[in-house]
């Protein structure tokens, strides 16, 4: 698999909710995951476990190449791993994230759950965990997964109002077809080809046109 490169990785880590940057491409999951493992930086690195999530609300397993990857790389699996298992179980996530998370780590280590008790009595002191000699703060950590997962997600469950206003608006606007390909985007699935290509060729154009400030202020003064 082709390894991203650093604006991809920032794109692809938006996508899949942790974001530092606006993505205008779609995004393999499997491909984000792997694609962190070849970083050092720990400002990415914390985006794992709020990637991981999301990747796992639009699909129930995921597809990695444990074989594949050097010794070095699966140690660092692991320990991302071993880390978000951590969140998922502090913030009450899903158990079949949990029973998904499990289950790869079991792949990776038989000794995991050794493991694992190190790694939570780190989050429960708050001291770093380093990975592959990066050192990894289990309070931004907590805080990254807290703004962009749990809070994210109480916000979308807490504004059925605005979501109807919403609904209304972009009516005015998008064809029933498109706004099926932007709650899609909304959701973080991922779009077949030939969405992807629809999307960026007609529905992103138009959100770009509404997204311009002097469009706007224009709009707005001609309002009565």
């Amino acid at each position: 698999m082709t390894k991203l490169t650093k604006n991809e990785l920032l794109e692809a880590l938006a996508q899949y909710g942790y974001e530092l940057n606006k993505p205008s491409h779609q995004y393999n999951g499997e491909e984000v995951l792997l694609g962190l493992l070849k970083e050092n930086n720990a400002r990415l690195l914390e985006g794992f476990p709020v990637a991981y999530d999301n990747i796992l609300d639009t699909k129930k397993h995921l597809n990695l190449d444990f074989q594949a990857l050097s010794e070095k790389d699966k140690t660092k699996l692991l320990y991302l791993l071993l880390l978000t298992y951590a969140l998922l179980k502090l913030f009450g996530q899903d158990q079949s994230k949990l029973n998904e998370t499990q289950n790869m780590l079991s792949k990776l280590s038989k000794k995991w759950k050794e493991l694992f008790k190190d790694v939570e009595d780190k989050f429960n002191q708050s001291d770093s965990v380093r990975v592959n000699g990066v050192a990894l703060s289990t309070d931004r950590l907590k805080k990254q997964f807290r703004n962009y997962v749990v809070h994210f997600g109480e916000k979308n469950t807490n504004e059925p109002k605005l979501d109807m206003e919403l609904e209304l608006l972009l009516s005015e606007f998008f064809t029933s077809k498109q706004k099926d390909l932007l709650k899609k985007r909304c959701r973080r699935e991922e779009l077949t080809k030939t969405e992807r290509e629809y999307f960026s060729r007609v529905v992103n154009k138009r959100l770009k046109a509404l997204g311009n400030e002097q469009l706007y202020q224009f709009a707005h003064s001609m309002v009565k």
